[in-house]
């Protein structure tokens, strides 16, 4: 038994000293790995072996950045480039940030680069960065309500080294039945990027136009045909205003909102009963109204990219905090990024708001109703054809629940976008 116990015990040892390796069979190892394209070998021999000097570093970072792990490539060339700042970890480096979204850093590496490096890039910063373009259909589950037409046109530009201005202008437009609806918004905002933070200020104008009618016919006491007839209109005016502030903590993204938006709507409800023998008017009632609402609407977020999914996934949520002049409401959305290869990704979120005006910055989405109720869905799949071009394909599920009306109906939406990169 003793001979057994030593015999186990040198053999475990004999094991362990045959996978020690030295730093010359190490760099000789992940040499041949990285020749050879060999990714998935070099990172798990790279992992298991850890160094620390420039070669080691760079064809880490290479390796990384062949299997699109983005966030580890990142650390690798950064500590290439700290010890021997060379073009070739450079231009990786650009590429890794560029894949990344984060184009104020890439351009950063991208002006410490050689002409020729920059000629091999092909990089330019242009005046516009893109132009979006974005249309579709709401298409609701009742007779009651009309389908609702929508498009979206965004234009970001370039004010300075580190100033961006994006503008957005789209509308909704219902079919002509019963009820008639068009809704315009403007949206402006600036952000000032500073590294790995950013922080913005911007403006909502938005103005909703309603207009209804209804006709019933029924019998009264005496055999009479009488026909109601209800016209209503309301048309309001929303301005929201917001700063933003966020950064990102190597794998963490945290950020913090202000929001405040303001209401004013009139209403009006023309009401007429007829006797169908002589065509009398019976009754006529006349309500107008004036509404005034304001909101505060401060937010803290966060967007989480876990190491374990080999930046394929990120999640993160929104933590809504509603004040109004008459209720307090906490809106939690959560949403969820996946990156199923270089070119194509999906972004999903939820969000439910309860009977008041609400103004979600991330979406740039006023929700101007206070008698409304909505529970929205979102699924986006994006598809990079080039690195120019970029569409994407919006579903949308809503359930519109109006208290005062005592209508509750679904909504299914899809929209199609396509992005031009300058």
């Amino acid at each position: 038994m003793r001979k057994l116990i030593i015999a186990i015990v040198l053999l475990i040892g004999f094991q362990s000293i045959s996978q020690e390796y030295s730093a010359k069979e190490i760099d000789a190892k992940t040499f041949e790995y990285f020749s050879a394209e060999n990714w998935k070998e070099l990172i798990a021999f790279g992992k298991e072996n850890p160094q620390d000097y420039y070669y080691f570093n760079v064809r880490m970072g290479v390796a990384f950045f062949n299997k699109q792990e983005y966030y580890s490539a990142e650390k690798y060339f950064k500590k290439a480039i700290a010890q021997n700042p060379t073009e070739y970890a450079k231009e990786f480096l650009f590429w890794t940030y560029f894949n990344m979204g984060e184009s104020v850093l890439a351009e950063q590496v991208y002006d410490q680069l050689s002409n020729k490096s920059k000629m091999n890039i092909d990089y330019k910063k242009t005046a516009i960065e893109y132009v979006y373009l974005e249309g579709g259909i709401k298409r609701p589950n009742t007779d009651e309500v009309e389908n609702t037409y929508y498009g979206n046109l965004v234009l970001k530009h370039r004010l300075g080294k580190n100033i961006k201005i994006l503008h957005s202008i789209n509308f909704f437009s219902q079919d002509p039945s019963t009820q008639n609806f068009n809704s315009y918004q403007y949206h402006l905002s600036g952000t000032y990027f500073n590294k790995t933070s950013a922080f913005s200020l911007g403006g909502i104008y938005n103005r909703n136009e309603f207009s209804y009618f209804s006709s019933t016919e029924f019998t009264g006491n005496f055999g009479n045909q009488i026909i109601e007839d209800i016209e209503g209109t309301s048309n309001g005016n929303t301005y929201s205003v917001y700063a933003n502030y966020n950064k990102r903590l190597n794998r963490l993204r945290i950020n913090a909102n202000f929001n405040f938006a303001t209401q004013n709507a009139s209403q009006k409800i023309l009401t007429k009963l007829y006797l169908s023998e002589d065509g009398s008017l019976i009754s006529e009632d006349l309500i107008k109204s004036n509404v005034t609402e304001n909101v505060f609407i401060p937010s803290v977020g966060f967007l989480y990219t876990p190491k374990f999914t080999k930046d394929r996934v990120s999640v993160g949520a929104d933590f809504f905090f509603a004040f109004t002049q008459t209720k307090n409401n906490f809106i939690f959305k959560p949403y969820l990024n996946i990156y199923a290869s270089k070119n194509m990704w999906f972004n999903t979120s939820y969000l439910q708001v309860k009977n008041h005006l609400f103004a979600d910055y991330s979406s740039e989405i006023i929700y101007n109703t206070p008698d409304l109720s909505v529970n929205r869905f979102v699924a986006t799949l994006n598809y990079a054809f080039t690195p120019k071009i970029i569409t994407k394909l919006t579903y949308t599920f809503e359930n519109y629940d109006f208290d005062t009306a005592n209508l509750t109906y679904d909504i299914n939406s899809i929209f199609l976008g396509l992005q031009y990169k300058f």
